[in-house]
Formats: C-alpha cells, structure tokens, sequence
C-alpha cells in the first residue's frame, strides 16, 4: 500500500519491474499536483452534441497542456520507452505527464494496473517514432485487466494508445482521448492485427470464428483530427465493445482512413458516432444506435 509522490519537475525515463501491491491496497505512484484539464466534455459525450463542444474545446485549450511547469512529468528526452513496466501488479499511476520518448508508457505481463487523469505529449521532432501508451507482448503472459481513465493523448508523432499482437486481455478504456496523430502511421486507437500466440490464447467459448475475444471496452473515448485511423480494429481482435465513443476528422491527409476501421467480427458498437466514414473489412459486428457519415457533406457513411 505504498505510495510514491512526485513533485513537480521533470524525471528521467525509469523501468519498473516486479513491482507488487496487494488486492484493494495498490501502490501508487502519483504526481502531487493534478492535471489542469477540463473532462467535462469527454464526460457527457454520451449527449446528441458530440462534435461542437469538444472541438471548442480542443480550440480553447482545455484538453491540453499549455505548460507543463507546476506538474511532474516523466521527460523521456528521445529515449526508447519513458516508463516501462514490466511484470507490475495491483498499481496505480495517476497525475502524471509522459513526455518525448518514442514510446511515452509501456505495458509487459502486468496485471490490475490503473493509470488515470494522465497526460501524454510529445514533440514529434524528438520522437523516434511517437506512441503514447502501448501494451506490448510479453514471453510468458499477456497483460490482464488494465484500466486507462482519463488519459489524454495529443500532439505524438504515431499512435496514441497501441495494442500489439497478443498483448492484452481483459483491458478497459474509460473516457480517454486521442488527437493529433501526425505521421502516416497516426492512429487513434490502434489494436494491431493480433493474434493468439505463444499460449496465450483463451478457451475455445471466447474464439470467434475470425477472432480472438480480447474482452477490451472503450466507453465515452474520443479520436479527432488523427492523420490516419480514428479507431482501427486489427485482423483477429475480437469482443471489443465501443460505447458511446465518438470520432471525428480523422483521415485528414490519408484517402483510405476513417474514423473507425473494423477488420474482424464479434464486436460491439453501441451509441457511438463517426462524423466521417467507418469501415468494416471482414467479419460481423454488432451495431446498436450507431451512426457514421454524419458530417455534412461526407462522402459515404461505409
């Protein structure tokens, strides 16, 4: 039950491994003072208004950083990962700024991590490559429930938030936001074309026919103005449910980009909107009160 307070400055890239906490009292590792973002938006993204508000608010300033003095922040400084951690259980990252690394924060085998009310930048002319949070495979065991709440990506050079092959299952995703994506690469929200290796696949009730249940839930999560894919389901993912998620102007400089591209079956769009194009490659999908195309003068809506 541990808890690590960070004061405001700047911290060098650090790994962590083997770090354990106990159920119901984790470590924490925090920085003392919160982040000075304005979630409300995000919160009720839920409401019929999706794209106005937050747009506004992107506008003003209130979903990102205009300095971070006054806020600890991990200053990866062009290294290869800012924060690894690896084999990690029952912690809690919470108030920090991940900054300049080519991968801000990196997931191998851990288990019960919570990382909330978070902050990832970047200064893509630093950036080897620009990925905010990826859960990366690990040798012996995938990552199990991790949780992301209120997590701010904006402004990296690839991808925000990164799934690779067989890295996770059991992963939540809970009012997060990716935007500003500015490389051919720059997803949103980007599950890699995964696949069960090494093991680590689930019992045959959660195999779809051409996909994996990865049991991942994104609620009230929001990618705008990304360069390529706002949201990009990968071959062989499947049991991903999207809730009340919203994309919007992603695609901006690739034609064949959208807002939500969808390569396998077994998942779950439940009120969400895409203000552009989605498309679904292969598979079935569950739709309940979707909606895509609903930008004035889109070109198609699938």
């Amino acid at each position: 039950g541990a808890e690590i307070v960070l004061f405001p400055g700047a911290y060098p890239a650090a790994a962590l491994s083997g770090i354990l906490g106990e159920e119901g009292c984790p470590i924490v590792l925090r920085g003392e003072r919160a982040m000075p973002i304005d979630w409300t938006t995000i919160r009720e993204v839920d409401r019929e208004l999706f794209a106005v508000p937050i747009r506004e608010a992107l506008g003003a300033g209130r979903l990102s950083l205009a300095s971070t003095e006054g806020l600890a922040a991990i200053e990866g400084r062009g290294s290869p990962v800012g924060l690894l951690l690896k084999g990690c259980a029952h912690l809690r990252i919470e108030n920090l700024v991940f900054r300049n690394a080519a991968t801000n924060l990196e997931f191998h085998g851990c288990r019960h991590v919570t990382v909330r009310d978070c902050v990832v930048t970047g200064d893509p002319s630093l950036s080897l490559e620009g990925v905010a949070l990826r859960i990366a495979e690990e040798e012996t065991e995938p990552s199990r429930f991790l949780r992301f709440e209120r997590v701010l990506a904006y402004g990296m050079k690839e991808n925000g938030f990164c799934m690779n092959r067989g890295a996770a299952y059991d992963v939540d995703w809970d009012c997060c936001l990716a935007h500003g994506m500015q490389s051919e690469g720059g997803d949103g929200f980007s599950f890699q074309h995964v696949r069960a290796v090494k093991g680590t696949e689930p019992s045959s009730r959660h195999v779809f026919p051409d996909g994996v249940d990865y049991r991942m839930r994104l609620v009230r999560c929001v990618a705008m103005g990304n360069r390529l894919d706002g949201f990009d389901l990968g071959n062989g993912v499947g049991g991903v449910t999207l809730e009340k998620c919203f994309g919007d102007g992603n695609g901006w400089a690739e034609y064949y980009a959208r807002d939500l591209k969808v390569w396998s079956g077994g998942n779950v769009f439940r009120r969400c909107r895409m203000t552009g194009r989605a498309q679904f490659v292969s598979g079935s999908s569950t739709l309940e009160d979707f909606r895509a195309g609903t930008k004035p003068g889109s070109p198609e809506a699938f």
